[in-house]
């Protein structure tokens, strides 16, 4: 009761609560049930390319941290007046997951280095892409190059 005034039992102004909708009805009644599935379809394709390309990118950036700390070793290793094969086979070791063969290396200027005097040694790699959907928008490899400067003392 409210206000003196008695409601009759039935829907409120909303509707009532608990009640279901009514059915659809017409030609477009069962044409819902694969709508999930074509959004899933047209979705689907994007969303691995994308997952894809962020895999690459975590290889690409994990090759690059190898190379770069590939060629500090080696620039430390020059600094120390090590030759040339030397500083090379200590990149190597350094970028083990990395091919050998792969690798570009250069020394400049070339060992013996006099006091005080810079060296520079840059590490190249040509990282292949791993997917082929990711390689028609990079190409079929990735140039990585890491390069570190350092004073003899």
């Amino acid at each position: 009761m409210l206000g003196g005034i008695r409601r009759a039992p039935g829907p409120g102004p909303f509707g009532g609560a608990g009640k279901t909708p009514a059915p659809r009805r017409g030609p477009w009644a069962h044409r819902e049930g694969g709508q999930a599935a074509v959004e899933l379809a047209l979705v689907l394709p994007a969303l691995i390319l994308v997952l894809v390309g962020l895999v690459q990118v975590g290889v690409a950036l994990s090759a690059y941290l190898t190379l770069q700390t590939a060629a500090y070793e080696g620039a430390r290793l020059a600094t120390t007046g090590a030759t040339t094969s030397a500083i090379v086979s200590r990149i190597d070791a350094v970028a083990a997951d990395i091919p050998p063969s792969a690798l570009n290396i250069s020394v400049s200027p070339a060992p013996p280095l006099t006091y005080q005097s810079n060296v520079t040694v840059s590490v190249t790699y040509d990282l292949p892409v791993a997917f082929g959907a990711v390689a028609h928008l990079w190409g079929a490899s990735i140039p990585l190059t890491a390069s570190v400067t350092m004073e003899m003392d």
